[in-house]
This record gives C-alpha cells, structure tokens and sequence, in this order.
C-alpha cells in the first residue's frame, strides 16, 4: 500500500469516528410539543376558554362564570392572577400564564372539581369522548380517558394530568379514537352479538391474582370473533392444540392481535385450538378470524381482550384501555 493510500484510509477513518461521535452527542429530533394558545378578551376558542375559566376557579383568586366566553369579567380574573403569580398583568392568557394555571397535578378524586372539570370539558368537547360526564370528580371513566389521549399523543401513559398532558390538553393536541369505534367482537353464526361481560379490567376473579388488564366475554363457546373495525393482523398465535389449562403463549393460548385502521389495537386470547383463520394481511370490520375456546392459563370457554391506542408495548400495564368505553 503506497504512503497516499495510507493517508487516505487514515482520514476517511477520522472522518467515520468524528461521524459517529457527533451523532451520539446530537439528541435525536422528537416531536414537538403543541404551543400554548394566546387568549385575550374577546377571543372566540370557546373550548380553551372554558378550560381557562375552570382552572381561575381551582386557584381561588376570583370566582367567575363559566360560559365559555371570555368577557370583563375573565379579563379582570385573568389579570387579578397574573399579578398574584408575579407575571406580566397584561389580561393575554399565553405560554407564561397557562404555565402557572396548569401547576397542578390531577390524578384522583381527592384534588380540585374545577381542575377535574377543566379536563373532562376539553375531553369530551374539544377531543370528542362525549360519554365522558363532566361532574369534577377524577373516577376510573375520566382516568380512562385521559390514558386514551396520552397514548393518542405518545405522552407517557399513567393517567395523570400534568404539565406535559396538560399542554397538549389546552393546546392542539391528537383526539383518541372516538368512543363506539369498534363492534362488539363476539358473534353467533348469523352474525348476532354473543356473550356478555365478565371479568372486566381492574379485577381479581377466576384464574386471575393479580389484576386483570382487558376484559372476559363469558357465554360465547364456540362463537365467533370478529374483527372489531377494518386494520391489519400484526401477530397470531397457533400453535396451542391444549382444551385445558396450559401455559402456551404465556398463557394467552392461541391469539390474535389486531391494528384497526383508527389507531387502535385489540389482542384476543384463549381462542379455539386449530381456529384462528387469518394470521396475516388486511380484514374488514366483521371479519370472522378465530373462534372462542379455552387454550393457554383459562378455566372455561371465553374470550380475554386486551385493547389498546396507538402503541407498540402491548405488555406494559400502564398501556391497557377499559375496552367496555369503546365498543
């Protein structure tokens, strides 16, 4: 090898060192996090507005209607907060007021009614889960809720509102899939829905003793399940020919996991031994793939289904969604 060529190996090696350390030191781009909205009176932003108004309240400085509308009397609120917080006293709801509003952590029904409602409000009006109740009181249906939005918007999933949730909350963060998305997932064979609840997420029954994630439908052997929305089979599991209590699969039996077309993700488990039909590829909303049967860590003919929005760790706990809000 000539000295030249050994110069230039020399240098094209430098060259992939620095490479390498320069992209370990440069943070890899993320996704921004939405911009605070501007309000000032007058502005029309209904929804934010009300949220605006509760979270005056929660702090207690004024008390002011809640009507959406940002008035006289929000301006004056508005100011009367900003110089109690030592802000600029200037009536504009921006990055720096909205910032002081939202240093609250909600999570139970033990913290504020006007904080839970703020949240609840833009929930079910802003981010369309119209089921929700706004009532101030953080129960299981708003902690569910707020998990569905998290996920939509790849926020740490633990179903409390802080800074972060908050910010996507108020500003122009991603709605959930909207409630009723997806079909009752058990059928006869004339296509009739089968089966009724049983266990539902969050309870200790049957062989479960730790808690359940997903919910069982009891009373559908030998039924029918069915594609719950249009999407694609990401996973299956075939391979257990068991009729009673086995540990296949992790004790999920024969499955099958499902990515709907509107971000959502169902996994049906304990399914029939040599049942499951569709392994792979695209399935429109009804599709039969599989039939309910009692393979892997169950005690009777049912079907265990895991729901879940826009995520990729189906086995995280924190991710789990209450599928009876959703079908």
């Amino acid at each position: 090898m000539t000295k030249t060529s050994t110069t230039k190996s020399k240098i094209l090696a430098m060259i992939f060192v620095l490479a390498i350390m320069v992209s370990a030191i440069i943070p890899m781009q993320v996704s921004a996090v939405p911009s605070w909205p501007t309000l000032t009176q007058g502005s029309t932003s209904r929804n934010e507005v009300y949220a605006l108004q509760y979270l005056i309240n929660y702090w207690g400085y004024n008390t002011i209607d809640v009507d959406g509308s940002f008035g006289p009397g929000t301006d004056t609120a508005v100011r009367n907060f900003q110089s109690k917080k030592g802000l600029a006293v200037d009536g504009s709801v921006g990055p720096s007021t909205w910032t002081a509003l939202t240093n609250v952590t909600q999570k139970t029904s033990s913290f504020s009614a006007n904080a839970t409602k703020a949240i609840q409000y833009l929930l079910k009006n802003k981010y369309g889960i119209s089921s929700l109740a706004v009532d101030g009181s953080f129960g299981p249906a708003t902690e569910t809720a707020v998990r569905s939005f998290q996920s939509a918007n790849s926020i740490s999933v633990d179903g409390s509102v802080g800074p972060t949730t908050w910010q996507y909350l108020i500003g122009a963060g991603i709605a959930p899939p909207a409630a009723t998305a997806l079909s009752w997932p058990v059928v006869d064979a004339n296509g009739n829905k089968a089966g009724t609840i049983g266990c539902l997420k969050g309870c200790t029954c049957g062989a479960h003793s730790a808690t359940h994630n997903g919910v069982d439908i009891k009373g559908c052997a030998d039924k029918n399940v069915i594609a719950m929305a249009a999407g694609s089979v990401i996973s299956a599991y075939t391979s257990c020919t068991h009729s009673s209590k086995c540990t296949c699969n992790g004790g999920a039996g024969n499955s099958v996991t499902i990515r709907y077309d509107n971000g959502m993700v169902s996994q049906f488990f304990h399914l029939k031994a040599n049942s499951v039909k569709v392994t792979s590829g695209s399935v429109a909303k009804g599709k039969v793939v599989a039939v309910v049967g009692t393979t892997g860590n169950s005690t009777g003919p049912h079907l265990h289904l895991n729901l879940f929005a826009n995520v990729t760790d189906y086995n995280n706990r924190t991710n789990y969604l209450n599928p009876v809000l959703y079908i």
